[in-house]
């Protein structure tokens, strides 16, 4: 196992003392990323290879960029599809924004991204007010799709450390001083 030690003229970036040991990681960072670069390179011969045989490396070369153009134009529709974004025409330009939808799934991602697995349970307790109608109602949206359990209206649980997580989504919906988070592990 390799050890680092710390250079005294740059504290807290634990770069190794030597320079041997500076070359010879050098030398592991160049292998990976020639690594990285042949199986790219293989991957394209696999994927394109009847186009290389008919017209050569570059119009190979050309098709992958169409086919990462069209990859993305498919995504933008499907997501368009599905109401996670709109798109509005600016000039020549094409302006994509986040609609509820989309804020909301890019917030449950996070928050299951987040989430610990472990001793710990996640309790969250709030009383939104009524004028606040959409923002409950997508903090319970959020809270399913994370699949929490309602205890009452206002009180979910679930297991798992998501504590960090759901603070960041609570205050990311504007729900911070209506919403208590917990956690806690005498929870049987």
């Amino acid at each position: 196992m390799l050890k680092f030690s710390k250079q005294k003229n740059s504290p807290g970036l634990g770069l190794p003392r030597s320079r041997k040991m500076r070359a010879l990681l050098s030398l592991f960072e160049s292998v990976g990323r020639a690594t990285l670069d042949v199986a790219e390179f293989y991957s394209d011969i696999l994927t394109y290879q009847r186009a290389i045989l008919r017209h050569g490396w570059s119009y190979a070369q050309e098709l992958k960029v169409i086919h990462k153009q069209r990859e993305l134009t498919r995504r933008l529709y499907e997501l368009r599809r599905h109401h996670y974004i709109v798109a509005r025409k600016i000039g020549e330009n094409i302006e994509y924004k986040l609609t509820d939808k989309g804020i909301r799934a890019v917030l449950l991602a996070r928050l299951i991204e987040q989430s610990i697995e472990g001793k710990y349970t996640t309790i969250i307790i709030f009383d939104i007010p009524e004028s606040e109608r959409l923002v409950r109602s997508q903090l319970r949206l959020l809270l399913r799709e994370a699949q929490f359990r309602m205890l009452q209206q206002s009180v979910w649980i679930k297991k798992g450390d998501m504590f960090v997580a759901a603070r960041k989504v609570i205050v990311e919906l504007g729900a911070g001083k209506w919403v208590t988070v917990l956690r806690t592990q005498d929870l049987s």
